[in-house]
């Protein structure tokens, strides 16, 4: 009776050609462009969405609530950077929300509703 592993026949490294590993690395190029893809489009698209775009005459309520989950965004470091934070207070003397105060890990910051996106909780 064979054995099953001793007629596995292993290749030899000598076997591989360039061509072979020239191909692993473009789809690893591939993949690593797709994933770049996938970021920018969340970034641009998704973030988009969730951030208030109305001037801020027109507003005459804050549409955050305090405890409301939030990221703070900044153009000058990558989305990954970006801190994660909950809504304190929106100090205003006429009602009209243009700064809130954010706790974060680091402290707590104040940032206008222009800097700042709430993110959906279910």
């Amino acid at each position: 009776m064979k054995d099953p592993v001793s007629d596995f026949d292993i290749p030899e490294k000598q076997s591989y050609s360039n061509i072979a590993i020239n191909q692993e690395q473009n789809k690893l190029q591939r993949i690593e462009v797709s994933v770049q893809h996938v970021w920018n489009r969340w970034k641009n698209e998704f973030l988009s969405e969730l951030q208030n775009r109305v001037k801020w005459k027109r507003i005459s309520q804050c549409n955050f609530k305090v405890g409301t989950l939030v990221l703070v965004k900044h153009d000058s470091g990558p989305i990954l950077d970006w801190k994660l934070g909950r809504i304190l207070k929106y100090p205003g003397k006429d009602n009209v929300c243009r700064v809130v105060d954010i706790k974060t890990r680091q402290g707590t910051i104040r940032r206008s509703v222009n800097q700042i996106c709430a993110l959906p909780v279910d």
